[in-house]
């Protein structure tokens, strides 16, 4: 009979239950990178159009001026 006594500790490695496991926190990491690279773009594209919509609103300010013979 192979028992074991409450002073014998098994030094075996426990399985690992799911490999995935430690492939979550990698995962998570490479959201994170995507979503920042997503927010950057999100930011560069509204501020290259709210500057050319400023530059159009500018020009035609300026033709009104013109136009209507105001300073």
């Amino acid at each position: 009979m192979n028992t074991m006594s409450s002073l014998e500790q098994d030094d075996s490695v426990p399985a690992d239950p799911d490999p995935r496991d430690n492939e979550r926190g990698s995962m998570a990491t490479e959201y994170s990178v995507l979503m920042a690279f997503m927010i950057t773009l999100v930011i560069v594209g509204v501020t290259a159009f709210g500057l050319a919509l400023s530059e159009h609103y500018d020009y035609l300010n300026a033709t009104l001026k013109t136009a209507l013979g105001l300073p």
